[in-house]
């Protein structure tokens, strides 16, 4: 059943859902990957940034020894200067540090 679980994760975390949303995120221009339809929504770029921190809460920090320093506020903050570069690296580094993790 363990084994089951990571393999399951290791396809839907990084082989399905990360490259998607690298490919959706490659369509957007910065604008768009930063909008808020309204203040009560949250932009693309903050969804991503929240992706990682949940990800690394709650899987990386659990089976591996990376340390927990979240920054909850960092991820809903308005960070328009992390441009498609930074934040297609941070979902690769995410998604290799997955692939050791399930691995």
């Amino acid at each position: 059943m363990r084994e089951l679980i990571i393999q399951q994760a290791k396809l839907r975390i990084c082989e399905e859902s990360i490259p998607r949303i690298l490919k959706c995120i490659s369509m957007l221009d910065l604008d768009e990957i930063w909008k808020k339809p309204n203040e009560n929504t949250n932009s693309i770029g903050n969804l991503i940034l929240h992706l990682e921190g949940n990800a690394t809460q709650w899987i990386l920090t659990t089976f591996t020894d990376i340390t927990d320093d979240r920054n909850r506020n960092y991820e809903f903050a308005s960070l328009e200067n992390l441009d498609h570069t930074l934040l297609t690296e941070k979902l690769i580094a995410l998604q290799s540090k997955l692939n050791e993790c399930f691995d």
